[in-house]
Formats: C-alpha cells, sequence, structure tokens
C-alpha cells in the first residue's frame, strides 16, 4: 500500500488505491473477528488492488513523460522548418581545417 502512495497512484489511480485501502481495513476487521480466511483473502486482494494502483500511476506517469517528449519534437521540427537555410556563400570567408590563413 505504502509504495502505491509512493507512486502517486492517489493522483492517478484513486479508485484503485481506495479499494485497496477499504479491502484492507475489511481485512482488519475480519482478523479481529477471528474470521481468518475472510481476513487472508481482503489481505490478498487488497494487495493486488494496490499494486494495480501503483502500475496505473506509473503508466500514467510513463504517458505524461512521453507526450512531453513528442511536444518538445514537433517544436524542435517547428523551429528547423522556420530557420532559414545557411546560404553555400555563408561560410566562404571563414577559415576553417585545410584551409590556408594568410
Amino acid at each position: 500500500m505504502s509504495q502505491a502512495e509512493k507512486d502517486e497512484a492517489q493522483r492517478y489511480a484513486a479508485a484503485d488505491l481506495q479499494r485497496a485501502r477499504d479491502e484492507l481495513s475489511g481485512a482488519q476487521t475480519a482478523a479481529a473477528d477471528r474470521n481468518y480466511p475472510s481476513a487472508l483473502r481482503l489481505a490478498d486482494r487488497a494487495a493486488v488492488d494496490a499494486d494495480l494502483a501503483s502500475a496505473r500511476a506509473s503508466s500514467a506517469k510513463a504517458e505524461q513523460s512521453s507526450e512531453q517528449v513528442h511536444r518538445s519534437l514537433d517544436t524542435l521540427r517547428q523551429q528547423l522548418e522556420q530557420s532559414p537555410a545557411p546560404s553555400p556563400e555563408a561560410g566562404s570567408g571563414a577559415s576553417g581545417p585545410g584551409q590556408d590563413q594568410q
């Protein structure tokens, strides 16, 4: 459960995280009532739902990162398309490797 909370599951998978909390609470109640089979079943379900919440949170964060990279690439492409092409004469006055300097 704590791993799901660290993965920001409350932000990205609130329903899954709440279900896990509810099942954990039910497991604790069942254990207090000495209904151990039910407590174990609910605890297992809580763990599965917490893992699901964590996975969904990780997936959502990865999707956001991917979208950000795509936006950056689109911006870069637009900048490249808008920049003037260098003219062949632009570099004729400069000296570079292999050119004599006098």
